[in-house]
């Protein structure tokens, strides 16, 4: 932590609100190491996620969920939580020394271990589901409350200001949160952990009424604002809750360190900010990178989530994704980024953050070979994955570079093998067949590299045939690979993306929203694509458990602890541990 220098510097904290089970720490952006390496603020950062957790996890959680009821209403629900046998101080006990396992090697080491702390995360998750009406708690999202129309920013809004369990927890949660402060920046990954940061926000203003708090980046993976900012602007809802709140990833580093340097000046913004309501930042060739000290998640050490470039997917044209919308630029990475983006890298190694993300939505071969020469020449020593589009220059020479250069693991967004399919989705490439994908898969293999892959199942026009056809390939195509992982993702319309432009195009008769802020919207196919891809949804579990069948997930079990568990491996920093160490228990479930 910086202190602060006189008496116009301000306390400046980095919230992170309430959400899904933390086992990664989010970039917070450029902007952090520009106000916390300047040395005129008090800067630092807390997870009330990661207090959240533990809140929920204490012997004395169903205190607190009857804190905000009537002495009557309270003794009633004990009594009914003893009718049910619902005793969430001995669950919330088994369930704290999982999450201290999950902090260790050990729960690491073994596929016992770690399904069983899986199993008392998933038993008293359960309990607190039963033993109150108000709040659903889950791994991911982590917690969302029960009738609330998560779409529209009003009712997000009026539910903020409400007393009941989610304000009587998230208290608990702020307990540790240093006070006195005079800035907050919160960055939200969900429509959950927006209201989750809304209520988290009004109680920090109950603690201390001149806080200035900016909701900085509301842009993380599939969720986004940004195409909902001008409807927002007209509700005022999130204004109501926020000082102010940045329209665009992209200007995020440059407008937060302005309204820093306002607000210390006594000339606070208010309101929607963009790049062109502030003055311009001046350029600073000395800017001095600034690590928070790693905030505590549910991993034995630091998985950091970042970017390598600021800019767009160089392929940019998939009809369904909404990702690549959060950026301005449309210009896609350049090799010149690569020097900066590894300098500020090596302070965060050298700060304690050595097993990395990179969450670009793809990063290009001919970057990869850049940044393997990159780091060769700085001699970096850090584990990393990335997120690559299938292309025909993935080579076994290019996969052996990566390997050398610390990559343990690629995201293949493959969706369909059907060349049909692929069109529809504007992912298809010549001679990108069946043969060459497995040969990728192979060559992947043999240099040392996980795959990890991912599929749409129900995308318009998509039939219950190229679904089977796409997971049987996947089954095969994976058989033989060590620590491979997959993901089937049900189709969702999300904001900004082609399919949502032009929904006729692909057999979408109706598109229904339920509020200003919809994070994917509801649709009717016509009647011909409903025949063809409605089978497809309706088939979706099943789907993914003849995938997870095929590929030895079967092995496991069946039940809420193996569920968990799987979606920790496949999906949170847990499986980075795992996949990162010498010996994961986990790998080559077929051979076990």
């Amino acid at each position: 932590m910086v202190r602060r220098q006189g008496s116009a510097d301000l306390r400046v904290l980095h919230l992170v609100p309430p959400g899904r089970l933390p086992t990664v720490i989010i970039d917070p952006g450029l902007w952090w190491d520009a106000v916390a390496g300047s040395g005129q603020h008090e800067s630092c950062c807390y997870s009330a996620n990661y207090h959240w957790w533990r809140a929920i996890c204490r012997p004395e959680v169903g205190k607190t969920l009857v804190s905000s009821l009537s002495v009557l209403q309270g003794v009633r629900r004990r009594l009914e939580w003893r009718v049910a046998d619902i005793d969430l101080a001995a669950t919330a006990a088994v369930a704290s020394r999982a999450l201290d396992a999950l902090r260790t090697r050990a729960a690491y080491g073994s596929v016992g271990g770690f399904v069983e702390a899986a199993g008392a995360l998933a038993d008293h998750l359960d309990a607190l589901n039963a033993a109150q009406p108000e709040i659903e708690f889950s791994i991911t999202p982590g917690l969302r409350a029960r009738n609330v129309n998560y779409d529209d920013s009003r009712a997000l809004a009026a539910y903020s200001r409400a007393d009941g369990v989610l304000r009587a927890l998230m208290r608990d949660a702020l307990a540790e949160c240093p006070e006195d402060l005079d800035f907050v920046t919160v960055s939200v990954t969900s429509a959950e952990s927006l209201l989750a940061a809304m209520v988290a926000s009004r109680l920090l203003r109950e603690r201390n009424p001149r806080v200035y708090i900016c909701l900085a980046d509301h842009g993380y993976e599939n969720f986004s604002l940004h195409a909902h900012i001008d409807k927002l602007r007209e509700s005022q809802a999130l204004a109501e809750v926020f000082d102010t709140i940045v329209e665009t990833k992209d200007s995020r580093d440059t407008v937060l360190p302005q309204i820093v340097d306002a607000v210390a000046a006594g000339k606070p913004p208010r309101g929607f900010i963009s790049a062109t309501a502030v003055p311009p930042l001046p350029v600073n060739s000395q800017l001095r990178y600034s690590p928070p000290a790693p905030l505590p998640t549910f991993t034995p050490e630091p998985v950091f989530f970042t970017r390598l470039s600021r800019r767009r997917c160089y392929w940019n044209r998939c009809t369904f994704c909404t990702q690549n919308t959060k950026y301005d630029d449309p210009k896609a990475s350049s090799r010149l980024e690569l020097p900066p983006s590894l300098d500020r890298l090596s302070s965060y190694i050298d700060a304690g953050y050595r097993n990395i993300v990179y969450s670009d939505e793809a990063i290009a071969p001919s970057m990869l070979n850049a940044l393997c020469e990159e780091i060769e020449a700085r001699k970096l020593d850090f584990r990393w994955t990335c997120r690559c589009r299938l292309e025909r220059s993935h080579t076994r020479v290019l996969f052996g570079r990566m390997r050398k250069a610390g990559c343990y693991e690629i995201l293949f967004g493959l969706e369909s093998i059907s060349p049909r399919v692929q069109r529809l989705m504007d992912k298809h490439l010549e001679d990108m067949d069946e043969a060459r994908v497995r040969r990728i898969f192979e060559d992947m293999e043999a240099a040392g590299l996980a795959a990890h892959v991912t599929m749409i199942a129900g995308f318009p026009g998509d039939s219950l045939e190229d679904s089977e056809r796409t997971v049987d390939f996947v089954v095969d195509a994976l058989s033989r690979s060590n620590s491979a992982t997959f993901y089937l993702n049900r189709f969702a319309l999300f904001p900004d993306t082609i399919v949502l432009k032009e929904p006729e195009r692909f057999g979408i008769r109706e598109v229904h929203a339920g509020g200003d802020m919809p994070s994917s919207y509801g649709f009717t196919f016509d009647d011909e694509t409903r025949d063809r891809t409605q089978p497809v949804l309706d088939r979706h579990s099943a789907l993914d458990e003849k995938l997870a069948a095929g590929l030895g997930w079967h092995r496991l079990g069946k039940g809420p602890a193996v569920k968990i568990a799987r979606l920790l491996y496949f999906t949170s920093g847990c499986g980075a541990i795992f996949k990162t160490q010498a010996a994961n228990p986990l790998a080559r479930m077929l051979a076990t």
